[in-house]
C-alpha cells in the first residue's frame, strides 16, 4: 500500500481510537437502553423480532455499497463523521419524540434502522482508515489494543445505560449518545488527519464503473484472492458457530445449571474481563503471535466452547466461558489485521463492507436457527459440536498462516 504517513502516526492513531471509543460508549448505552425500554414497554415477541431485524438488516444491506463508495471517493473521515452525526441526530429526534408523547415502538424501530444504516457506513470507513493510519508491522498490536479498549467501553456502557434509564428515563439515554458523538466528532475533525493514499491502477480503472459494478468487482476480488476469501469465510463461520456459546449462554446456564440472576451477572462480567485480558495479551505479544494469532484464537475458542458444553458444574462452565472469551479478541484482531495488511487499497472498503454484512447477517441468523434448535436438543450439544467445528477451522488455518508468516519474514525461498 503506497501511503504518505508521517512520523507522528502513533499520536494520530491514539486520537482516532479515542474518538471511536467515545462513540462506542454512547452508541452501546443507547442500544442497550432501547432494547431494555422496548422489552419493558412492549413485552412482545413480535416487537422484539422487529427490533432485531431493524438492528441488523439495514447494516447488512448497505455495508458493501458504503464500502464501494468509500473505495471510489476515499472520503473515509467524512463518512465516519457523517455516520456519527446522523446517528446522534436520530437519537436526539427520538429523545424529543419520547419526551413529548407516549412511548411508540414504531419510532424505536425506525431509529434502530437508521442507526443500523449508519453502522453499515461507519464500519468499512473505520477499518479502511486504520489500514492507512497504522504501519503494517503494527496492525496486529493496534487491533489488540482496540479490542481491549472497546471491551472496556462496552462494559462501562452497561451501568451507564442502567443509571440514565433509572434516573433520567429513555430521553436522557438518547442525549448521552448526542454528547459522546459530538465530542468524538470534534476529536476526529481536529486531531486526526488521514494520510494520503496514492491511487492504484485498479482504482483508476474503475472510476467509470457504477456502484453496483464496484460491489460485484469487490466480490470477484474476494473470490479470486484465495487468502482474502479464506479469511472472510473463516470469519463468517466463526460468527455463525459462536452463537451457541456466546449469545445463548444465559439459556444454557439456566437449563444445565439452574443459574440465578447473580450467577448470570457474574458470568457476564467474567467473560467481559476475559476479553479485555485477551486483547491486552495480544497487544503485548503481537510480534510473537503474528503467524499464529488467528488459528490459536480459533482453537482456543473451540476448546472453551466444548468446555462450556461438557461442563458438569458451574466452576467448569465458568472456566470454559473465560477461555472462549479470551480467544475472541485474538480472532477478531487477527482477521482485521490480516485483511488490512493484504487487501488491495482499492478494495479495502468493499472487503470490510462484506465483513460487516457477514456479521450483521450471520449473527441474527445463527441466533434464530440455534435458538430454535436449542428448544429440542440437549443443552450441551450445540456449544460442544459448534466448538469442535471452530477448533477444526483453527487446525486447518494453522499451517496456512505459519507458511504465510514465513514467506513475509523471508524464510522461504
Amino acid at each position: 500500500m503506497c501511503v504518505m504517513r508521517d512520523g507522528n502516526w502513533k499520536l494520530v492513531a491514539a486520537a482516532f481510537l479515542a474518538s471511536q471509543c467515545l462513540t462506542l460508549v454512547g452508541s452501546s448505552a443507547v442500544q442497550m437502553a432501547i432494547a431494555w425500554y422496548a422489552a419493558v414497554e412492549a413485552s412482545s415477541g413480535a416487537w422484539a423480532a422487529a427490533m432485531l431485524v431493524a438492528g441488523f438488516v439495514p447494516q447488512m444491506a448497505v455495508s458493501p455499497f458504503a464500502g464501494a463508495w468509500i473505495d471510489r471517493r476515499g472520503f473515509r473521515k467524512a463518512a465516519i463523521i457523517a455516520a456519527d452525526a446522523v446517528s446522534a441526530a436520530t437519537a436526539l429526534a427520538l429523545a424529543v419524540f419520547l419526551a413529548t408523547s407516549f412511548g411508540d415502538m414504531a419510532a424505536l424501530v425506525a431509529a434502530s434502522s437508521v442507526r443500523s444504516l449508519c453502522a453499515g457506513v461507519q464500519m468499512p470507513a473505520v477499518q479502511s482508515s486504520v489500514a492507512i493510519l497504522v504501519p503494517e508491522e503494527a496492525l496486529l498490536r493496534y487491533n489488540g489494543i482496540v479490542s481491549a479498549v472497546q471491551n472496556v467501553a462496552q462494559f462501562a456502557a452497561v451501568p451507564l445505560a442502567a443509571l440514565t434509564l433509572s434516573f433520567g428515563g429513555i430521553s436522557s439515554a438518547m442525549l448521552l449518545d448526542v454528547v459522546t458523538a459530538a465530542v468524538a466528532v470534534g476529536v476526529l475533525a481536529v486531531a486526526v488527519k488521514l494520510p494520503r493514499v496514492e491511487a492504484t491502477s485498479c482504482a483508476l480503472s474503475q472510476e467509470k464503473a457504477g456502484l453496483f459494478e464496484d460491489v460485484r468487482e469487490g466480490a470477484r476480488y474476494a473470490r479470486d484472492e484465495r487468502a482474502v476469501g479464506f479469511v472472510l469465510a473463516s470469519y463468517g463461520a466463526f460468527i455463525f458457530l459462536s452463537v451457541p456459546s456466546g449469545f445463548l449462554v444465559p439459556l444454557l446456564m439456566e437449563r444445565a445449571l439452574d443459574a440465578s440472576y447473580a450467577m448470570l451477572a457474574f458470568a457476564e462480567g467474567a467473560g467481559c474481563f476475559s476479553m479485555v485480558v485477551g486483547g491486552v495479551v495480544l497487544a503485548a505479544f503481537a510480534d510473537r503471535m503474528k503467524g499464529v494469532a488467528l488459528p490459536l484464537g480459533l482453537i482456543t475458542y473451540g476448546a472453551g466452547s466444548m468446555g462450556v458444553g461438557l461442563a458438569t458444574g458451574c466452576p467448569l462452565f465458568l472456566v470454559g466461558l473465560v477461555v472462549l472469551s479470551a480467544a475472541i479478541p485474538l480472532v477478531q484482531a487477527a482477521v482485521t489485521a490480516h485483511l488490512q495488511s493484504f487487501v488491495d487499497p482499492a478494495m479495502m472498503g468493499r472487503v470490510f463492507g462484506f465483513m460487516g454484512s457477514m456479521y450483521a447477517g450471520l449473527m441474527p441468523l445463527g441466533s434464530l436457527l440455534f435458538g430454535l434448535l436449542a428448544d429440542g436438543a440437549p443443552a450441551w450439544t450445540l456449544p460442544t459440536l459448534c466448538g469442535a467445528a471452530v477448533a477444526l477451522f483453527g487446525v486447518m488455518f494453522l499451517p496456512r498462516m505459519i507458511s504465510s508468516h514465513r514467506r513475509e519474514a523471508g524464510y522461504s525461498k
